[in-house]
């Protein structure tokens, strides 16, 4: 699939959308640390619910209630975590070459955080929660995006080096880095992360239209 002029300008403006995700930027913005049990639960709680990648989703049904499950596995850990350091190496700036693999380390490490809570890595997540707290770092994944990135007809380099962390989010952020510098190049467009993902949500749309046709 090609990416055209009006497939940029669509993803620029997501107007029903952008005041429900200010309220969860905010939301990290006001609480960025994981101190305190009722800011850890609320920002895993309502990010992972509005995005459809709850934590407590398809883990075991014999543990405890949706609601003790957050009390007494999700917070405490988090809280005991060494995530404010995780976040406190990225810059939140635009993604470059060099913070690259900083990122998906990052997302590795909570993944690995996530696994120990609810016995699933909760990749999507992952990257959901880390783009909230620092929106132009992390890219956010799920199985539309992957699958859309993967149908776009454009370049992707290799990784000069070996990437350490999670292998199916680092092809995915290179591919959405490398979409980036090429929409840049050939559009003359800066795209952020989240209008990377507004453009790929317009391609898996499309291409399910095209699979129930």
């Amino acid at each position: 699939m090609k990416i055209t002029k009006e497939m940029i300008k669509q993803s620029k403006v997501n107007p029903d959308w952008d005041f429900a995700n200010g309220i969860l930027y905010n939301l990290c913005k006001n609480y960025p640390k994981h101190t305190e049990h009722k800011y850890i639960i609320a920002k895993v709680w309502l990010i992972g619910r509005s995005y459809a990648a709850a934590i407590e989703r398809g883990r075991r049904k014999d543990g405890p209630s949706s609601e003790n499950f957050y009390e007494t596995d999700v917070a405490p850990k988090i809280r005991n975590s060494k995530i404010d350091v995780w976040l406190n190496e990225i810059s939140d700036q635009t993604l470059e070459t060099a913070q690259f693999a900083a990122s998906v380390k990052v997302h590795a490490e909570l993944t690995a955080l996530f696994e120990t809570i609810s016995g699933l890595k909760n990749r999507s997540l992952a990257s959901k929660y880390l783009h909230f707290h620092k929106r132009n770092a992390f890219f956010i994944y799920d199985s539309r995006a992957e699958k859309a990135v993967s149908q776009i007809e454009f370049p992707t380099p290799k990784p000069r080096r070996k990437i350490e962390g999670d292998e199916a989010y680092c092809r995915f952020v290179l591919r959405c880095f490398a979409l980036q510098e090429y929409i840049k190049k050939e559009f003359k467009a800066d795209l952020t992360s989240r209008q990377i993902d507004n453009l790929l949500l317009q391609i898996s749309a499309e291409l399910n239209g095209k699979n129930k046709g």
